[in-house]
């Protein structure tokens, strides 16, 4: 996280709930702005749109309940970027796959933990600062505009936040794209290269380690001789990618749609929410690492 202090907007009819999400993120060292229906989040949020860098927003509101308060922020421009937490007392896979769809970036269930509060916004404000990012070079005309054809490898993190930026020029709505291609290069990198599973991914992140593990595993001579492939292939109509990683493969059908029961985990969605909300198609090989996603089959998304 920069020096600059993110600020977050929670927006929740229960007072209560409001105090306590309120709470746990000032004593991570953010700036909190409450709102306590959708309407005043709305009007909030047009007032402070390159202020406030992520969103918490009750999905049951009387009035303009959450989910139309998201589709609202998808239509206007200034806003459609921002990361928006839904919080919801169901966890009903077809709840989540319609705010998925809507353009929502994480779910929460009530009652909340502070551990996975924290880990879901960290992520959210990291997530609106790629974004931002990926705005600026799409502005400059960047990245690789002319390419049609192209196979690119790597085998760090960093290097994968770094493609997916590249990349996402590349497909029909790039703001979509972009958080699909990172989870799934960043999938392979960690789980398929690092050979960090899920399990694992949880106790680190539970133990602030996380960062530090993945470090110390890229930095290990046998994982920098195992690349990871990325083929990106363009045609008139669509676009396709294509990851392939060195690791043995995982139980990837599991991760194909949300899961009730890890549905307070810390991590775990990436795949979903790439499925749901970045390409139109994505398909594994049946031992799991080799991904193939594609966007530009349908028209009629609507953010």
């Amino acid at each position: 996280m920069s020096a600059t202090t993110p600020t977050i907007l929670v927006a929740d009819d229960d007072r209560t709930v409001r105090t306590l999400l309120s709470g746990i993120l000032e004593d991570s060292g953010y700036q909190v702005v409450e709102a306590a229906d959708g309407e005043a989040a709305y009007r909030t949020l047009t007032q402070n749109p390159t202020h406030i860098e992520a969103a918490l927003i009750d999905r049951t509101m009387p009035g303009l309940d959450g989910l139309s308060l998201v589709r609202m922020m998808k239509q206007n421009a200034a806003l459609a970027n921002m990361p928006v937490v839904m919080v919801t007392g169901s966890g009903k896979p077809e709840e989540v796959r319609e705010g998925l769809n809507a353009g929502v970036f994480y779910y929460l269930t009530k009652p909340v933990e502070q551990t996975v509060v924290n880990a879901v916004v960290g992520n959210a404000v990291e997530e609106a600062r790629r974004r931002s990012s990926l705005q600026q070079q799409l502005q400059s005309h960047s990245g690789l505009s002319m390419l049609t054809q192209g196979l690119f490898t790597l085998t760090t993190s960093a290097q994968a936040e770094s493609l997916a930026t590249q990349l996402a020029p590349l497909f029909p709505q790039p703001e979509r794209a972009f958080g699909g291609i990172h989870a799934l290069i960043l999938n392979a990198v960690e789980h398929g290269l690092l050979g960090i599973g899920y399990d694992t991914k949880g106790k680190l992140l539970t133990q602030g380690t996380f960062a530090q593990e993945v470090a110390r595993r890229e930095a290990l001579p046998e994982n920098r001789n195992r690349p990871i492939r990325v083929v990106v292939e363009r045609q008139p109509q669509t676009t396709r990618l294509t990851i392939a990683d060195p690791g043995k493969g995982f139980d990837w059908r599991a991760y194909l749609d949300f899961a009730p029961e890890r549905a307070n985990a810390t991590h775990g969605r990436g795949i979903a929410q790439a499925r749901a909300s970045g390409f139109e198609k994505l398909s594994y090989n049946a031992e799991g690492n080799i991904v193939q996603a594609q966007a530009g089959i349908r028209h009629e998304l609507d953010w």
